[in-house]
């Protein structure tokens, strides 16, 4: 084989390797999901620095280009959509917060796998691979970030409201629905 041939045939084999992982990553992980959520919870809390958002609204400016983003695991599977709120009963945003922690444990295991790719890579590939790791990832990895303070933020307003057991608070008190509105406004 020419040199032409096998950068190609190693290019397209990472391709379908990659894919290949990150995908059976997602679905051994969508099978242990309550397991991990309840295990590695600690890990995904929002730090100090983060609930003030000056990272990512001043510095990054992730409202202005988060919407272009794919949902690709409700395209792909039919599954939770993170793009948007779509309800603002109380059950449907703590299971929103379940899934934004979950996105997170999901892409950091796939960018774990990271460091095997370039040890196995031909050096001219490592660059490549990097880059596509970090566009595949670290965008998706930002937006939860971003969003999961904010979530917390109107969960712990509509718990200190006494919101939490009425099952769907748009029709209740106006506290509340500016309470779930706030974060689609501030979406």
């Amino acid at each position: 084989m020419c040199a032409d041939h096998r950068l190609l045939f190693e290019i397209t084999a990472n391709v379908v390797v990659i894919v290949l992982i990150h995908l059976a990553i997602g679905i051994l992980a969508n099978k242990q999901k309550k397991m991990l959520l309840r295990r590695y919870q600690k890990f995904f809390r929002p730090f100090h620095w983060e609930k003030k958002a000056f990272l990512y609204n001043v510095i990054l400016h992730i409202s202005f280009w988060k919407d272009s983003m794919p949902d690709l695991p409700r395209r792909l599977s039919g599954g939770f959509s993170k793009g948007r709120l779509l309800s603002r009963d109380i059950s449907y945003l703590r299971e929103f917060e379940s899934e934004i922690r979950f996105a997170q444990i999901v892409h950091v295991a796939c960018f774990l796998t990271l460091p095997f790719f370039l040890v196995v890579n031909h050096p001219c590939l490592r660059g490549w691979v990097f880059a596509g790791y970090v566009i595949s990832h670290l965008p998706a990895l930002l937006i939860q970030r971003f969003n999961h303070p904010r979530l917390l933020s109107v969960l712990k307003k509509c718990h200190h409201h006494g919101l939490c057991a009425q099952q769907n608070f748009s029709a209740s008190t106006k506290n509340a629905a500016e309470c779930a509105g706030e974060i689609q406004a501030n979406a």
